[in-house]
């Protein structure tokens, strides 16, 4: 039915990607619920009362989030890698990667008011485990906190496959590289410094 009407099956790692969104929907609705006061949350707002109260000041401290960050978003490199394998790259990745990087953005940041939320910063400091960890435990409770190690399990294997596919690609095109220079320095017309290499012995410079 999907080939009828132009749609191509769904592979096991669009599906884990896709329940990803889904959770983190999941974790940004709750978040609303918990600041509308529906829940046993006793003072969802707590943490956005002078938010920004104890922040660190020394640099050393941003640069280490900033590192963290930066290797959470570092599966955003392995599209790169597949290019070749996409039909029209360069409108796709003009508009893939903005949108994709833009909703992913937003989805990442309502998710910390959520966590935010339903959690206090003693709490946060104190505990030992994730945020999420500690969403899931004060909103739904135990059970649930045991639940979201599920999640977060299928969300770490989704990079891999990513990694797995993007790796051979790579590879293979570094090697049609080499093959194609390795053909050209044994062309006569081969040229270098935009000379034909028989012709640099000649050259007066």
């Amino acid at each position: 039915m999907k080939q009828a009407v132009g749609l191509n099956a769904v592979s096991p790692l669009e599906a884990l990607s896709m329940f990803k969104i889904v959770i983190l929907l999941f974790v940004v609705i709750t978040g609303w619920v918990v600041l509308s006061g529906r829940t046993h949350i006793e003072d969802p707002h707590a943490n956005f009362r002078n938010a920004f109260e104890g922040s660190s000041h020394s640099s050393n401290d941003y640069a280490t989030a900033m590192f963290k960050v930066l290797y959470a978003y570092d599966g955003w490199s392995n599209v790169n890698y597949i290019l070749n394998d996409v039909k029209n790259p360069v409108r796709t990745l003009k508009i893939a990667g903005p949108l994709g990087l833009g909703v992913v953005t937003i989805l990442y940041m309502l998710a910390n008011v959520a966590y935010f939320a339903a959690t206090t910063k003693a709490e946060i400091l104190e505990s030992g485990v994730t945020v999420a960890a500690l969403f899931f435990k004060n909103v739904f409770g135990n059970r649930a906190e045991k639940a979201l190690a599920v999640f977060v399990a299928l969300s770490f294997g989704i990079p891999s496959p990513h990694a797995a596919m993007s790796s051979p690609s790579l590879l293979q095109h570094l090697e049609s590289t080499r093959n194609l220079r390795r053909k050209e320095s044994h062309s006569p017309s081969a040229t270098a410094f935009g000379l034909p290499t028989g012709q640099l012995k000649n050259h007066p410079y």
